[in-house]
C-alpha cells in the first residue's frame, strides 16, 4: 500500500504541534515544580499570619500557579516558534509538499528538498485529532495533517498503517 499526499502546513497547525510537543517535555514539569516551590516558599509566612482558611489558600495558590505556568508555556513554547515562521529559513516548513508513505518508509519532497527515510528511522509517532507527527529525531518531525486526506475513513486507515509499520521496524 502507498499513500501519496499533497498538502501545506499552516501556522496554526504548526503551533498546535508545538504545544502538543512541548506539553510532553519533562522541562515543563520541572518548571512547574520550580515555580510552585518558589511561590509557596514566599507565601507560606503570609498564610500563617493571616486569617485565611487553608481551602482559600489552596484555591488561590493553584489558580496563580496555573496562570504562571500557562503564561510561561505560552512564552517559552509558542512565541519563539511563531517568530521563526516569519524568518526565511523556517518559511520552508510552510511550503507545499508531497509525502509518499509506503511499506518501505517515507519520502517527503518540496520545491527545494527531498528527504527519504526507512521505517527504522522513525523514532516515535505522535497522533493527535488533527495530525500525525513522524519523528525522525527528538526535535524533528514530519507533520501530516488530517486535511491531506479525502475522508475520515482514509485518515483512520492511514493512522493504523503508520502505527503498524512503526511497531514492526
Amino acid at each position: 500500500m502507498e499513500y501519496r499526499l499533497h498538502y501545506s502546513n499552516t501556522i496554526p497547525e504548526m503551533l498546535v504541534f508545538q504545544w502538543t510537543h512541548a506539553a510532553r517535555s519533562p522541562w515543563y514539569y520541572v518548571l512547574f515544580v520550580f515555580w510552585s516551590y518558589a511561590w509557596f516558599a514566599s507565601v507560606t509566612e503570609a498564610w500563617t499570619s493571616s486569617s485565611w482558611s487553608c481551602l482559600s489558600c489552596s484555591v488561590i495558590y493553584f489558580s496563580i500557579m496555573f496562570a504562571i505556568v500557562f503564561i510561561t508555556f505560552l512564552v517559552l513554547g509558542s512565541a519563539p516558534q511563531l517568530f521563526q515562521f516569519f524568518s526565511k529559513v523556517h518559511r520552508a516548513s510552510l511550503a507545499p509538499r508531497t509525502i509518499i508513505i509506503s511499506d518501505t518508509g517515507l519520502i517527503e519532497e518540496t520545491s527545494n528538498s527531498r528527504a527519504e527515510y526507512n521505517w527504522s528511522a522513525v523514532q516515535r509517532i505522535l497522533q493527535t485529532r488533527s495530525l500525525v507527527a513522524l519523528y525522525i529525531s527528538p526535535l524533528g518531525a514530519h507533520l501530516i495533517p488530517k486535511k491531506a486526506f479525502e475522508s475520515p475513513a482514509q485518515w483512520q486507515q492511514f493512522n493504523a498503517f503508520v502505527e503498524q509499520h512503526a511497531l514492526n521496524s
